[in-house]
């Protein structure tokens, strides 16, 4: 969830190049954000609690020339271990003032460490785990000569799931990549020599020609001879660049006043991007007499819901859903011949990884519904779906939510590709009534909770649509099948609850809905009723109505609280 990049160039100005690196992380979300650079022999670390743009203020403050400068690591902070603060911050260094690391994942055993590197009167100056990494590598290059040896022999005394950078002042043209784990990192190459270092998949290819990815147990070396990298055993190894197929397009809000709008407007496009590059596509083979096993989180979790009802529905094969930080625990019940899906946005998730790895230990072929490719879930599953959204900058999920329903459907059913024209036409209808939904939203915004209510797909849909307005609202919102109201719920209701019904053209499920309704509305809440259309555009009407809600109470629908946008840790 924090955000690493690092460069070093042969053409200077390294602190410019990384501070523009951690603008380009900031829709993963983060809450404090710093960077480190060699001033002569001695660290300049100059760290920010909020946005890049403060850390900014502060690296013009300094009113030096950093033109010169060729070596910089920068980290956005998400905070697991103490809270946001400057002195838990990264980059953290050594006590010595010689080591400077920047860190993601999570270091299992540091108290024990803060205990042991006490002894040795070496006392932190913060509350994060992260701050043993640079005092164990110190203390390592005072028995070596070697940095990346004193760097391995640091990590093996790490326990937990971790990708981090590590500078020196007694090697100032060095930098030193190591990866343990789930926390992805990124290595390119530009044309002109400059290596970036990067968390972000897209981030890495949106400034380099060249891409490596660093696998768990291996080790890069950044200095004057060039790039190289080595494995658990420091020897040597011929990586291959990572293969790329498309080029990513340079984002910008354009004229809309949040990405999350912006997102949702691009809908219909991602939909015809779908269409195209999913038309004669050869897709997996899927038995009927296999059990599908589906994982993911959050949002992915409920396309895992709508893929399930398509595989049942329409190719009868029978299909469990599973949320992924769940999965490995309830000892699923996996035979020889099932099939394994996960989905995940960025492809990084550490809980969806986590799942995918058990899947993997009990034998069974693994297909991946992903939007970036040359993440670790797309070159570690047998069959890669890529969802073709585009870059996603809001921590909320849209597009990225609706192609991955509308690929999973193609999984379900190849032949209703011919229908992606039609789902398209739909969409820009619901977003023609964009002025309606944003009067809806200045109508209701003070209801003390909103319920979402639906049959069918609908139900799922009402799922996905509450979770879209806790993430970026903060009220209170459920979304469950109409029939549950009965059982529960019933009593929450009052005249400050507002309950949103995805009408069905399925006259038994209508018939059932308006059941629903009644019982509500008897109860004093206040009613409004989605159209019956496909289910995609019934999610943009909630997409819609969630933003246009956040603005209205004067919230930024792109980066809500304690929020996000790629979850690299468990």
């Amino acid at each position: 969830m924090c955000g690493i990049i690092g460069f070093k160039g042969i053409g200077g100005d390294a602190v410019g190049h990384t501070v523009d690196g951690l603008k380009s992380l900031e829709y993963r979300g983060y809450d404090s954000a710093g960077i480190a650079f060699l001033q002569g022999n001695k660290f300049n670390t100059i760290k920010s609690v909020g946005n890049v743009e403060k850390l900014k203020a502060k690296v013009h403050k300094l009113g030096i020339d950093l033109k010169s400068t060729k070596i910089a690591i920068g980290h956005t902070r998400w905070a697991t271990h103490g809270g946001v603060s400057e002195a838990n911050c990264h980059p953290h260094i050594s006590c010595d003032g010689k080591v400077a690391v920047v860190h993601n994942g999570i270091i299992e055993n540091w108290h024990e460490l803060v205990e042991t590197l006490a002894q040795d009167g070496i006392v932190m100056k913060s509350q994060t785990d992260t701050e043993v990494i640079p005092n164990l590598v110190a203390q390592e290059l005072t028995h070596t000569d070697l940095f990346v040896s004193a760097v391995a022999n640091a990590t093996k005394k790490l326990d937990g799931s971790f990708a981090i950078l590590v500078t020196s002042s007694k090697y100032p043209n060095t930098v030193i990549a190591a990866r343990r784990g789930r926390q992805p990192l990124i290595l390119g190459k530009t044309k002109s020599g400059n290596v970036f270092i990067s968390s972000d998949s897209p981030t890495a290819q949106a400034k380099c020609e060249t891409i490596y990815s660093l696998e768990s147990g291996e080790f890069a070396v950044l200095d004057d001879s060039g790039l190289a990298f080595l494995d658990e055993n420091l020897s040597e190894i011929n990586k291959a660049p990572l293969e790329i197929s498309h080029t990513l397009v340079p984002v910008c809000k354009g004229k809309f006043k949040t990405f999350m709008e912006k997102e949702i407007f691009d809908i219909p496009n991602v939909i015809r991007q779908i269409q195209k590059h999913y038309r004669g596509f050869k897709f997996p083979l899927l038995s009927n007499n296999a059990t599908i096993h589906i994982a993911a989180c959050g949002t992915a979790y409920h396309a895992g819901l709508m893929l399930a009802l398509g595989l049942e529905s329409k190719r009868k094969i029978r299909t469990r859903v599973y949320i992924a930080s769940e999965f490995p625990f309830i000892d699923p019940l996996i035979k020889k011949g099932d099939i394994g899906i996960v989905i995940s946005q960025s492809g990084e998730t550490a809980d969806t990884l986590s799942a995918m790895n058990f899947m993997r230990e009990s034998g069974i072929p693994i297909i991946a519904i992903c939007n970036v490719e040359g993440s670790t879930v797309s070159r570690y599953a047998d069959h890669c779906m890529l969802t073709h959204a585009g870059t996603e900058v809001s921590v909320a999920s849209t597009k990225a939510f609706i192609a991955q329903v509308l690929v999973g459907l193609l999984l379900s059913s190849a032949d209703s590709i011919g229908e992606l024209s039609n789902t398209a036409t739909r969409v820009e209808d619901v977003l023609s009534k964009s002025s309606q939904i944003k009067t809806w939203a200045r109508q209701y915004h003070n209801f003390d909770r909103i319920f979402f209510l639906g049959k069918g797909q609908g139900a799922v849909i009402s799922l996905e649509s509450a979770l879209k307005v806790k993430e970026i609202t903060y009220k209170h919102c459920e979304g469950f099948p109409s029939g549950e109201l009965k059982h529960g719920t019933l009593s929450l209701v009052d005249d400050k609850t507002l309950t949103i019904v995805f009408g069905s053209s399925c006259s038994k499920m209508q018939s059932k809905l308006q059941n629903a309704i009644a019982e509500v509305k008897a109860r004093g809440s206040h009613i409004l009723e989605i159209p019956p259309t496909c289910d995609v555009a019934q999610m943009v009407y909630a997409q819609l109505f969630a933003l246009y809600l956040a603005e209205q109470l004067g919230l930024n629908p792109d980066q809500p609280r304690n929020l996000a946008k790629s979850v690299t840790v468990e």
